[in-house]
């Protein structure tokens, strides 16, 4: 954010950045996911913990992660703005009112949480500036499908102009207030608590969350209503297998040519040209 702010905009040079950083944090998933599946396994609290195989919960209930998620995001947002919304959720395809299925909970987690957060600094300053009685509520729709288990947020915080759908997941964009220097701590040093928005890479971590284990975020939005936020995750777990970046000669090239397809990722139909689409899109 502080260079896209002293240097101004370069679309090649973002191009570029964005590039980089998505396979940097992506291959940095994938190695603290193996760190962590190796000392979990192999740790002292392995035969603890029985629906668990290390990090990966065997029936990660979406549920109670997405309550916890919502519960975090209410208390910051609460921090922040002294109030906060309701969440409504709803089930399709559940067995008594549960929807589990193999995944990483803390992967889970960091996405409902950022696209929960969000949505809740998002209804709460419309609501200010319309000084509405009450704040509607976040609705979370989720589907338990054959291939998908998908998860809808919706808020009524205003949405967003289609002319910045692209920027959505920059690590350069961001739509709360920047926050510079470099000696400022991410947490307050008064109270503790992060900050509700600025730094720019929330959407774009989530978004390689979903995508590491070939899921997929999407945002959809109505200038002047509100926003859909779409979560894909793989149901069956032998199609969540890893997705990750191929270093190499030819990934080199990304930097030095714009717009040849590079084969730099370990599934062959990925090019830098449609980057990070998971084989769904494809």
């Amino acid at each position: 954010m502080e260079m896209h702010e002293k240097h101004g905009e370069d679309p090649v040079t973002n191009n570029q950045l964005q590039y980089f950083l998505d396979r940097l944090f992506l291959m940095r998933i994938g190695i603290r996911m193996l760190a962590s599946q190796h000392l979990l396994v192999f740790g002292p609290e392995f035969n603890k913990h029985h629906r668990f195989v290390g990090c990966i919960d065997q029936h990660c209930n979406v549920v109670h992660i997405l309550r916890d998620a919502y519960d975090d995001a209410k208390l910051l947002c609460d921090h922040y703005y002294a109030d906060s919304p309701n969440m409504e959720v709803s089930l399709v395809n559940d067995v008594n009112g549960v929807i589990e299925f193999v995944y990483v909970p803390s992967h889970l987690y960091h996405i409902l949480f950022e696209l929960l957060k969000n949505a809740l600094r998002a209804v709460v300053e419309k609501g200010r500036k319309s000084s509405n009685d009450e704040y509607p509520a976040i609705k979370v729709l989720i589907v338990n499908g054959e291939h998908n288990v998908t998860i809808k947020l919706s808020d009524q915080g205003g949405g967003f102009p289609r002319s910045v759908n692209d920027q959505l997941f920059r690590y350069t964009y961001t739509t709360g207030g920047l926050r510079t220097g470099r000696s400022e701590s991410l947490l307050s040093p008064s109270t503790g608590y992060a900050p509700i928005a600025g730094y720019g890479y929330g959407l774009p971590l989530s978004r390689l969350y979903a995508r590491y284990l070939h899921g997929d975020l999407s945002l959809s939005g109505a200038e002047g209503y509100g926003t859909d936020a779409y979560v894909y995750l793989m149901r069956r777990a032998a199609d969540a297998d890893e997705f990750l970046p191929v270093f190499n000669r030819t990934s080199a090239r990304r930097y030095e040519s714009v717009g040849i397809p590079i084969d730099d990722w370990i599934n062959r139909n990925i090019t830098h040209e449609t980057p990070l689409q998971t084989p769904s899109q494809i």
